[in-house]
């Protein structure tokens, strides 16, 4: 490659009017997988445009994407990308903007950065195409996102809809095969379920029920602005979380999904989805019996990364990730549990501690109980018997997230087939804690004092196996007495190993 003379940036903006507004799976999918075309499409487009080797990918996320290419005329440059995209998704809204390159790269990035910004505050939050021949009557208004003037075709579940809908629908439904197969570089995978029934029927476990998925980097921004300081670092830090996240699709995919038809599989099609694919956060749909079992594969193949292990001289610097978890009916809005997951949870998560992997839990039978505020709600729930900071779930010690959750969900199952331990008694000595939360958190703070306090009454009865379960294997791994009992309930029928 010549030596450049410009970057341009690249993003897909204002996603809740593209991929989060409708609660239609294959339409959240496809407006999620056209975003992360979309990218590539903009690298395809500079190249032709410029020529091959005067392109260069410096980072690719799931809707941006960061390039250093050689021009004399750096306006047309960007133009040529804003049309290519234009024409290719229409209904999606893209900021690109390019500047001379400069001394400082860290400059050059944030200056783009804040052109696109200013750029998608010009515009407007829902794309309007070009060209529109839509005769449709102006009340007749999409049946899936409620917005959009409906749009010639067949009907997509009994509902008229827009000609965004149907185009992301259709391209939800065509792409989602060949994006597993192209990041995982597997073959021979099974067909992937369209809909969020086909993932939650089950004829064993919690049929009728979903696990949601989200994960986000800690302060990944902020260690790219202070790291990634030259084009190469920034191009080995992109590569270094793309593969990792590449690998734990391939091993999922080859080691469980293939490996394990009989849980992952449903008559041959494989019970899962992948609703966000970016550079420092992801989301995943599956049957909520296979929840805790995928939230430990991810912190087995993406727990305890590490800066330096990218190469270009990069420092030792931990990678860490907050997570969230959550079960939920499979007619859940997915659009409120998104937030619910991504705004909420992983912040908490994120305000409790950065430093470390760290992963919040919810059970949700029903989702309105749980209204605005995640905090709130859950201080209500446990009637302010604990911090709710004690239940952020982290390794402990030496021992990593991965293996705390893994045997958390072993001490679970061994305690579910033990006679001498009765779900009944746990909820019997959950209520008297959440009924009088200030004398069980008086009585948790003389644990180490008074070890007659442990175990409770409860279960003074139970096994010695089941007494070192507890004592041993699961005590060690929560915060603290209130948290363990509390928490021991929330997660009885859903830390499945």
């Amino acid at each position: 490659m010549l030596t450049p003379t410009h970057y341009l940036r690249v993003e897909g903006v204002n996603l809740s009017a593209f991929v989060f507004d409708t609660r239609d799976l294959s339409t959240v999918r496809g407006g999620s997988l056209m975003l992360l075309d979309a990218v590539e499409h903009a690298a395809e487009a500079l190249g032709t445009t410029l020529g091959e080797d005067k392109v260069r990918v410096l980072s690719q996320g799931a809707s941006s994407g960061l390039f250093a290419i050689r021009t004399n005329d750096p306006p047309a440059a960007a133009s040529a990308v804003r049309e290519s995209l234009a024409n290719r998704f229409p209904h999606a809204t893209f900021v690109v903007d390019v500047a001379q390159i400069s001394a400082n790269f860290r400059e050059d990035v944030e200056s783009l950065l804040a052109a696109n910004r200013w750029r998608q505050m010009q515009a407007t939050s829902l794309a309007i195409p070009h060209s529109n021949t839509n005769n449709a009557s102006p009340a007749s208004v999409c049946g899936l996102d409620g917005v959009r003037p409906v749009a010639e075709g067949k009907k997509v579940r009994e509902h008229q809809v827009s000609a965004s809908v149907r185009q992301r629908r259709e391209y939800g439904r065509t792409e989602k095969q060949e994006f597993y197969t192209r990041k995982s570089q597997s073959g021979g995978l099974p067909d992937f379920a369209q809909d969020f029934e086909g993932i939650a029927r089950d004829t064993r476990l919690l049929s009728g029920k979903l696990a949601v998925f989200y994960a986000d980097g800690n302060g990944f921004g902020r260690i790219q602005a202070q790291h990634c300081t030259s084009p190469d670092r920034q191009w080995a830090w992109d590569h270094f979380i793309r593969s990792k996240r590449e690998a734990l699709l391939k091993a999922f995919l080859e080691e469980h999904v293939k490996a394990d038809p009989a849980a992952w599989q449903n008559a041959g099609t494989a019970r899962f989805e992948t609703l966000l694919w970016g550079g420092d956060e992801v989301m995943f749909v599956m049957p909520a019996a296979l929840g805790w079992r995928f939230a430990t594969l991810f912190f087995e193949k993406l727990g305890r990364l590490n800066l330096k292990d990218a190469g270009a001289g990069l420092p030792d610097e931990p990678l860490t990730h907050a997570a969230a978890l959550a079960f939920c009916q499979h007619h859940t809005p997915i659009d409120r549990i998104k937030r619910l997951l991504k705004d909420q949870m992983v912040g908490f998560a994120k305000a409790t501690d950065r430093s470390r992997d760290s992963l919040v839990v919810v059970a949700l039978e029903s989702f309105d109980h749980l209204g605005t505020s995640y905090e709130g709600a859950m201080d209500n729930r446990y009637n302010h018997a604990l911090d709710l900071k004690e239940t952020v779930l982290f390794g402990r010690g030496e021992e990593s997230l991965a293996a705390t959750l893994a045997a958390i969900a072993g001490g679970i199952e061994q305690l579910r087939g033990a006679e001498s331990f009765a779900r009944s008694q746990l909820r019997t000595l959950v209520s008297e804690i959440l009924q009088d939360p200030i004398n069980a958190i008086e009585r948790a703070k003389l644990t180490q004092k008074d070890a007659q306090w442990w175990p409770p009454r409860e279960f003074r009865n139970a096994k010695k196996e089941e007494r070192m379960v507890l004592g041993e294997q699961l005590r060690p791994r929560f915060a603290g007495d209130v948290a363990l009992w509390i928490q021991l309930e929330e997660l009885w029928d859903y830390a499945l190993p």
